[in-house]
């Protein structure tokens, strides 16, 4: 399963340091893109609970990206997909709660999948560069679809289900439910990005 899902998810490396590009004296992206990946806005539960194992990876990536470049600015993307709260709503109080300023997020909240997220983004970034975190394994679809609208994407992937294990490794004697999530994930992208390919998208 691993290895059916991790040419996927490693097409574009991890963004380990996104301060060296201040430190080179490059002019750093001011936009971190956010994309939405699943919420469901129970009042009864902390916010941190109403996003998705993804979406959660997702924002804490944005975080660390923004707090790692000096004048960047979160762009939270996510309308109301299963949930009537858009996503990109609930994403920036989970931002909001780990320090990030009212003042630097931003939210696209009409969008419902992520070719709809790429021509919202086009309308409100345009040509510039801009960090993208996204899922791992979604980065090839989403760069592919945000580069046909003539968006300029710096992928920063996150949420990644295939993993080194540096010692003992107990899940190769004992399978378990994981694999099966990462073999549904790779199916997933697979046919997404064979889709978005039929129909011109990418």
């Amino acid at each position: 399963s691993g290895k059916f899902l991790a040419p996927v998810e490693n097409r574009y490396p991890a963004r380990l340091q996104p301060e060296s590009l201040v430190r080179q004296g490059n002019a750093a992206p001011r936009w971190i893109v956010v994309l939405g990946g699943g919420v469901v806005s129970d009042p009864r539960l902390p916010v941190s609970s109403q996003v998705s194992d993804p979406t959660l990876s997702r924002v804490v990536e944005g975080v660390r990206l923004y707090r790692a470049i000096p004048g960047s600015r979160l762009l939270l993307a996510g309308g109301s997909v299963f949930d009537p709260v858009p996503e990109a709503d609930i994403m920036a109080k989970l931002a909001g709660l780990m320090g990030v300023r009212l003042q630097d997020i931003s939210r696209e909240r009409n969008s419902r999948n992520t070719e709809q997220q790429a021509a919202a983004l086009a309308q409100i970034i345009g040509d510039k560069p801009f960090f993208l975190v996204t899922s791992a394994a979604h980065m090839p679809r989403a760069v592919n679809l945000l580069k046909k609208h003539g968006l300029k994407p710096i992928p920063a992937p996150t949420d990644y289900r295939v993993k080194q294990v540096r010692g003992p490794d107990p899940g190769k004697f004992f399978p378990g439910a994981g694999s099966l999530r990462q073999v549904e994930t790779a199916w997933h992208e697979y046919l997404g990005l064979a889709w978005a390919w039929l129909w011109g998208l990418i």
